[in-house]
């Protein structure tokens, strides 16, 4: 997807939360993930790290810049946006975020819109998850938007 976004003519940096480490099976993907998921500040700041590297460059408005991610991605996105009052970002995008974060005092930290694309039939994150994520965002006014996507 970073070729892909980076085609259409955005500026695009893919943080590396695996320090480095790749899988070759779906096991040793989830271990990836566990050791990330296990230290979430770490991976906090590799992210503002990434947007800090961003917004340094020249050929880069700052002001525009979002984050979004797959899956786990998808959550860190969203765990990006609520630590990320010292590098504000213009929108935050999920895609079947996980984990899903549904505490409105955490997402009370975000100030900018947020898109959430999920699954209907996605076995990871139940329909009510999804449910309470789109009432806690329109409860403390955060513009949103949140579609089910049918397979």
């Amino acid at each position: 997807m970073a070729n892909t976004l980076a085609r259409q003519g955005f500026v695009v940096l893919a943080a590396d939360l695996f320090r480095g480490q790749s899988a070759n099976d779906q096991n040793q993907a989830m271990q990836l993930v566990k050791t990330a998921s296990s230290n979430p500040q770490q991976s906090i700041s590799n992210l503002r790290a990434a947007v800090n590297y961003l917004s340094s460059l020249p050929v880069v408005d700052s002001s525009k810049i979002a984050s979004i991610g797959w899956c786990f991605g998808g959550g860190q996105s969203l765990q990006l946006a609520s630590h990320s009052q010292q590098y504000p970002l213009v929108a935050t995008i999920l895609y079947y975020g996980t984990p899903l974060v549904t505490d409105k005092q955490e997402l009370s930290k975000i100030k900018w819109p947020v898109l959430g694309i999920f699954g209907d039939k996605d076995q990871a994150i139940p329909l009510s998850n999804i449910q309470q994520f789109k009432t806690a965002l329109d409860s403390i006014s955060i513009p949103n938007e949140i579609h089910m996507i049918g397979w």
